[in-house]
């Protein structure tokens, strides 16, 4: 049997966001995420339609700890729409409970223009193998 891997998903959108929030927008975008219990790997494909502005290098794309209706520490730095990074350890119990959210950050509003709380989806036993995202951002 292969390693225990959870998944999760996420719908972003300037709904959303908080502090400043809501942001008025048709950006929005979707996640789908998966977690390595075995490694402490989490995997990401995110996919975003409507920004207007580019999505700012300085801030960027995150994981932040944090319920719904609340700003929270970055937990993990995402530096590309696909890809995966350690999560940590210490806050997995906050990932299973719908505890973190992504908020994606722009030039025209860096706090943040669309969010979405990761939501935990299912469980499954997955190979070994390396399992590329769908599509390349």
């Amino acid at each position: 049997m292969g390693k225990k891997i959870i998944k999760f998903k996420a719908k972003l959108n300037g709904d959303n966001q908080v502090d400043p929030g809501p942001i008025l927008t048709q950006a929005r975008g979707k996640a789908s995420l998966k977690y390595n219990t075995r490694t402490g790997i989490i995997s990401w494909d995110i996919s975003l339609k409507g920004l207007l502005s580019e999505i700012d290098p300085n801030i960027g794309v995150h994981i932040h700890l944090g319920k719904s209706g609340t700003n929270g520490p970055v937990l993990v730095n995402i530096t590309k729409l696909c890809g995966s990074g350690k999560f940590p350890k210490k806050n997995v119990k906050d990932l299973l409970k719908g505890n973190t959210y992504i908020n994606v950050h722009t030039f025209n509003h860096p706090n943040g223009v669309v969010r979405g709380q990761i939501i935990k989806v299912g469980e499954s036993y997955d190979c070994d193998c390396y399992q590329p995202c769908e599509k390349y951002h």
